[in-house]
């Protein structure tokens, strides 16, 4: 009997080391703000006309499948018309094809989605540019718009 106790008390701790040496799930790595700090389309870089628009594009994802998404204007663009946009949703993460579905303002926005190699806190989405000329009101953006956030 002792000798099973023995061996019963060693298989525990054995899959409490296992455990916690277990990589975090794409779902875990995606719960926190991500704020923009990149932004390409078909043409390339375009971070700067865009942060001459946009001051904030953020989402933040919690663990509960709760998001909040923000766009926050620029005073130049603000006068021309721009509204801030705050929405709060629900997200679903896909992992087997690396996709988040937010659920926001009574559509669903599906985001392709790459973590940096090595580093959990940097991001990279990507989605057509029709759709994101849906969500700016805008023609300017061109084939596959990919927006590089990072969280703290």
């Amino acid at each position: 009997m002792k000798i099973l106790s023995r061996m019963l008390v060693f298989a525990f701790l054995a899959m409490v080391a296992v455990g916690c040496d277990s990589e975090p799930t794409d779902s875990e790595k995606l719960v926190g703000a991500w704020t923009l700090t990149k932004i390409t389309d078909g043409r390339g870089d375009i971070t700067t006309p865009f942060k001459q628009q946009v001051t904030t594009l953020r989402v933040t994802m919690n663990a509960d499948l709760s998001d909040k998404f923000e766009v926050l204007y620029s005073a130049a663009a603000k006068a021309a018309g721009a509204t801030d946009v705050s929405s709060v949703g629900t997200y679903v993460v896909v992992e087997a094809s690396k996709q988040v579905q937010l659920k926001n303002l009574g559509t669903t926005l599906t985001l392709n989605y790459a973590f940096s190699e090595g580093n959990n806190n940097e991001v990279t989405f990507s989605l057509p540019a029709a759709v994101v000329n849906v969500i700016f009101g805008s023609t300017q953006y061109q084939g596959t718009v990919a927006i590089t956030a990072t969280k703290p």
